[in-house]
């Protein structure tokens, strides 16, 4: 798997904003929007450099792949809006995310040692 650096940087750039922007919107509960920060900053930018900054020889492995970190990072997002805007209990919050992140991943890396 061969990553761009220049589209990886966009993709955590792009990641850094919305987080801003999640942040911003759950700015009433400090101790939340600290939590939504870090999880929204480690989803987005792992999910998008994957999605839109690596590459992989084989076109259906690169489709794949891309097709579930896109998917990935659209969960994210949508996930982080919603629990945005209510107050949540913290460790479901993080327990939920780390699963998303550590299922994505094995399911990335298992694509990637499948040969077709």
């Amino acid at each position: 798997m061969k990553i761009d650096k220049i589209k990886a940087a966009i993709s955590i750039a792009i990641a850094l904003l919305m987080a801003w922007a999640f942040y911003e919107i759950s700015k009433e509960y400090a101790t939340q929007s600290i939590v939504m920060v870090v999880t929204s900053i480690l989803l987005l930018s792992f999910s998008g450099v994957v999605a839109f900054a690596a590459s992989v020889d084989d076109a259906r492995q690169s489709m794949l792949i891309k097709t579930i970190s896109i998917i990935v990072f659209i969960l994210s997002i949508i996930s982080c809006l919603i629990f945005s805007f209510f107050e949540y209990n913290v460790p479901f919050f993080i327990i939920l995310h780390a699963l998303i992140l550590i299922i994505y991943a094995l399911v990335v890396l298992q694509l990637n040692k499948v040969d077709y």
